[in-house]
């Protein structure tokens, strides 16, 4: 009796609160700012509900550690059956109470996909999102509130970390309820660091399973070819073959029940070679894109049969797949395509080069758009692929930084209104992490994968006031004089190739470059500030010596 007695005051009280925050009106809500913490001391609970999701569990924490970073106050964690009203509430995550508010989300993958929302009220400060499988909504939206208090993350080192140091911390009035503009937004080095995986929102809804390569996992010519020659044709799978269909069906069948309940992303991507199958069967049913075209179907058409709705078969389109299928194919509904992105890099899709030039090269941009309708008359082009790996063609630019903003924001602009859902930038072949030498770039793409009206200079402006305080207006010049190089060149690139570094980086250009570095170090005495600098002044002499190297090496 006792025990039932403790669990009905439990649940009043729980009533109580929650018809306490959600009375106040419109206006009450977004009348004033909430304390969180006052004088070094915490005016907030963190609420999360009983039996949180993961994803709020460790955002919770998150919050509260970075909390404590910024002012040395330790804002308590409680579930939600022990909050008592008193404090202001920090909802993290779905809870009774953020429901109670009008905070719900739903917790759908394939519904909701990455919505996070942002709420203040009389005595709340919501912080929900959607944290399905293996979304991170929740963390979505205590990173954007911390970094709407000041925080900033661009890099992995502590040095690249802004943490502003504060006695007592507010939060204004925020109703924010929002979306990405993909899908699926994926930066590799960037996710493999916790911290700028959510403040960057990187990661969605997955929507790759690998690139090329993948079939001969499942037909592995160790195995098959002694016995089965005719499984191979000119080296790669042939396509047509029913045994080889069946192998594969069999296989990615046994995948789909190991992923279960998740959908299975299943790869069928072709060898990285120009060796595919001559049979007869495989020429009568068109051009190579065409016979992948066809593979596909047929596996996905076996599959529907026992798992319809579980899976997506799914490959790229790059090389010799990279145009579009001819004769014309329709894709079956549970098969994706993903196009590698072979043209000019130093360029915009949305201004390709004048025909005079896309006569003169295989890999241009005028290529790259007429391919990219054609596979979008398929049905099936969901994704992009991006080769943000110039120094692998050329180790000169391991140490010299690229940074496009503008270009590849308008490139995400032209894909975004042609449909695709997801969008990934391989980072992770190119020498060295990337940081800091890389990070405008990375950083620019990250906000613009969310948000594509955005422009360079508006999320560098921002980033930059944040980075470099007194500074930031020197800094944000020699960051607009890279990108200006770049921008104004004629130079071309393509496929994950760069124009060489000192056809883009003229002496002038380095040396204006150079002098706002100096201008910004005299601007400021913050050490952590100044630290920022020395890094990218550290950066930018090895990059001028790579460009004297190779101008010296010209004149030879």
């Amino acid at each position: 009796m006792a025990r039932s007695y403790c669990r009905f005051v439990e649940f009043t009280v729980l009533l109580i609160c929650c018809g306490a925050m959600a009375c106040c009106s419109a206006a009450q809500r977004r009348a004033k700012p909430l304390v969180l913490v006052e004088d070094g001391r915490p005016r907030a609970v963190i609420v999360t509900a009983d039996e949180p999701t993961p994803v709020a569990r460790e955002s919770a924490a998150a919050m509260q550690q970075i909390v404590s970073q910024m002012t040395g106050a330790i804002v308590p964690i409680q579930p939600e059956s022990q909050y008592e009203g008193e404090r202001v509430a920090v909802l993290v995550g779905g809870s009774k109470l953020a429901d109670r508010v009008g905070t719900h989300v739903q917790q759908d993958r394939d519904g909701e996909g990455d919505r996070y929302l942002i709420r203040t009220g009389g005595n709340y400060v919501a912080l929900v999102g959607n944290d399905h499988l293996e979304l991170r909504g929740t963390a979505y939206a205590v990173y954007d509130l911390l970094q709407r208090t000041g925080c900033g993350w661009f890099g992995p080192d502590p040095v690249w970390h802004v943490i502003p140091k504060r006695k007592t911390l507010a939060v204004p009035p925020l109703d924010i309820d929002v979306r990405p503009a993909f899908e699926y937004r994926h930066l590799w080095l960037a996710q493999q660091h916790k911290a700028l995986r959510d403040a960057w929102r990187l990661g969605g809804k997955a929507g790759h399973t690998g690139g090329p390569e993948t079939l001969f996992q499942i037909v592995p010519p160790e195995q098959y070819r002694k016995d089965h020659p005719d499984y191979f044709g000119k080296g790669q799978p042939c396509l047509t073959h029913p045994d080889v269909i069946d192998i594969v069906t069999a296989d990615l069948r046994a995948r789909i029940a190991r992923q279960r309940p998740h959908m299975a992303l299943l790869s069928v991507g072709q060898m990285d070679n120009e060796n595919f199958c001559e049979c007869d069967r495989c020429q009568a049913v068109g051009n190579v894109s065409a016979r992948m075209v066809h593979f596909a179907n047929r596996v996905a058409r076996e599959l529907d049969g026992t798992n319809r709705g579980q899976f997506t078969v799914q490959f790229l389109a790059h090389w010799t797949v990279h145009d579009p299928p001819n004769p014309a194919i329709k894709l079956h509904p549970a098969v994706s395509v993903v196009m590698v992105n072979e043209g000019d890099h130093v360029h915009p899709w949305d201004e390709p080069e004048p025909i005079e030039v896309a006569e003169t090269t295989d890999r241009n941009n005028t290529r790259e758009i007429t391919a990219f309708a054609g596979w979008r008359q398929t049905g099936a082009l969901e994704g992009i692929w991006e080769w943000w790996i110039p120094a692998c063609e050329d180790k000169n630019w391991a140490t010299v930084p690229w940074y496009s903003g503008q270009t590849h924001l308008r490139n995400l602009r032209y894909w975004k209104r042609g449909g695709i859902r997801y969008v990934f930038y391989e980072t992770n072949y190119e020498r060295g992490t990337g940081f800091p030498l890389r990070w405008p770039l990375y950083y620019v793409a990250a906000r613009g994968l969310w948000d594509t009206t955005l422009t360079s200079d508006q999320i560098m402006t921002e980033a930059c006031n944040k980075l470099y305080g007194p500074a930031a207006n020197s800094m944000l010049r020699f960051y607009q004089v890279i990108e200006k190089a770049m921008i104004d060149s004629e130079l071309t690139g393509r496929n994950w190739d760069l124009p060489s570094p000192e056809a883009i980086y003229t002496p002038d250009i380095e040396s204006r470059a150079a002098e706002h570095l100096v201008q910004a170090a005299e601007a400021t005495s913050d050490p952590a500030i100044l630290a920022r600098i020395a890094d990218e002044q550290e950066m930018w002499n090895r990059a001028r010596d790579t460009l004297t190297r190779l101008r010296d090496a010209s004149k030879q």
